[in-house]
């Protein structure tokens, strides 16, 4: 899995989150989930979007956190292929670059529990999420150039 930034134009940062789908992960239903979340008062939501076999599902925030989920049809996923899901975030408030931390979490879901819809946060399964973080190292050029 692997969390990149990098200067999107007009001074926002697009942020992926990648992983690549192995056949061995089972590909089965309910679908595999995708986090990219943020502190509220460094970033500003602009955009989401999805590659092939990923959907934008919902955004959410909480206690200064905001953060988009997208949902992995693994199912239908061909082995070794590199997957992906992208925020577009404008910065927000006057802090320095190598503080903007965005985060993304990963979780391949094997079974789904019982009475636990497709939809869920899969509290009741066992499952552990990948997790990496990323500071906008790559967009800092843009956020310090305001391009």
């Amino acid at each position: 899995m692997w969390l990149t930034a990098a200067c999107a134009g007009d001074g926002t940062v697009a942020v992926t989150l990648a992983w690549e789908w192995a056949s061995g992960d089972g590909g089965t239903d309910p679908r595999d989930a995708a986090l990219i979340y943020w502190d509220i008062h460094k970033w500003s939501f602009v955009d989401a979007t999805a590659g092939e076999t990923v959907e934008f599902e919902t955004r959410a925030g909480n206690g200064g956190g905001e953060g988009v989920r997208f949902r992995h049809d693994d199912g239908v996923a061909d082995a070794s292929t590199r997957y992906h899901a992208t925020v577009t975030l404008d910065p927000a408030g006057d802090f320095d670059p190598s503080t903007r931390n965005v985060y993304g979490e990963f979780v391949h879901v094997r079974e789904q529990a019982n009475g636990t819809p497709d939809e869920g946060w899969f509290g009741d399964l066992d499952t552990e999420w990948d997790v990496a973080e990323a500071n906008a190292e790559a967009g800092q050029a843009c956020l310090e150039a305001g391009s």
